[in-house]
């Protein structure tokens, strides 16, 4: 990709790490649910709570097939979401 088009998405605010930008804000739902409630057992009666569950069974299979790093591995387990 040429330069001048990296700087133009860089000065529209592209996110060049989206995918972990998007696994973080994922992690601080669940974290804060977490400091809030003390557990990390949500809801599905609406959708986020729907989206928070599927994302907590995809990072338990991920961390079951050496899929994530491990810092996600550290905090993950910081809020009872892997033993």
């Amino acid at each position: 990709m040429p330069d001048w088009r990296v700087q133009m998405l860089e000065d529209i605010g592209f996110d060049w790490n989206s995918v972990k930008s998007a696994w973080h804000q994922m992690y601080e739902k669940h974290r804060d649910f977490y400091d809030q409630y003390g557990h990390t057992v949500v809801s599905a009666k609406d959708d986020d709570g729907k989206r928070m569950q599927a994302w907590k069974y995809k990072q338990r299979n991920n961390a079951r097939d050496g899929k994530l790093d491990d810092e996600q591995l550290a905090l993950l387990k910081e809020i009872g979401l892997l033993d």
